[in-house]
């Protein structure tokens, strides 16, 4: 279980406030975001749905641009003291953190819609996937982070604990026909980036 508590992230006034994530969820993270762990930087591999500086979710956290954005998204949501709440955030950096997962069906052309199909995403959810490597996953500057604020009031501590952590657009919360929620398309996670 990773807990960040001796040194919390990021302060609220004089609120602090630590993070949380589940040794189940961070290995998941590890099989989908973070793949390429042994690899330096500019060897990872560029597959959809991977972060491509960040070797594991511990370095993400170190990183002092994607810190420093985190943390103001984590003060953002701590100002309406909303305990036991699900909170979704979009990060916005300079540069380019991973890449995408997803693509706009606008983008595709009459040939590539053709050949998608429905797929199961996520248990409850599915959506058009493009056959692989029919285009190549683009890089992104966005990082999507979903979790659950709460206030332990016998450490006097707030806890963002992430439920999910990756590069790109936010497509929201997994359930129903999502191209149809989200105008979207899926890319497969070992498809090429750019």
């Amino acid at each position: 279980m990773l807990y960040i508590g001796q040194d919390p992230l990021v302060f609220c006034g004089n609120d602090p406030c630590a993070v949380f994530l589940t040794d189940k969820r961070l290995l998941r993270l590890n099989e989908t975001c973070f793949r390429g762990s042994e690899h330096l930087p500019q060897e990872r591999p560029k597959l959809a749905g991977n972060f491509r500086a960040c070797s594991s979710f511990y370095h993400f956290l170190h990183q002092p641009l994607l810190r420093e954005a985190f943390d103001e998204g984590l003060r953002q949501i701590m100002r309406a003291k909303l305990s036991n709440k699900f909170y979704r955030m979009t990060l916005k950096l300079s540069h380019p953190v991973g890449w995408e997962s997803t693509l706009p069906l606008n983008e595709l052309g009459q040939t590539e819609l053709s050949q998608c199909q429905e797929q199961r995403l996520h248990p409850g959810a599915t959506a058009l996937f493009i056959p692989d490597n029919l285009i190549k996953a683009p890089l992104t500057n966005l990082i999507t982070i979903a979790g659950r604020l709460n206030y332990h009031v016998r450490k006097e501590l707030w806890v963002f604990d992430i439920n999910t952590l990756y590069p790109g657009v936010d497509v929201g919360v997994l359930r129903g026909n999502m191209t149809d929620k989200t105008n979207r398309i899926w890319l497969h996670r070992h498809n090429r980036g750019e």
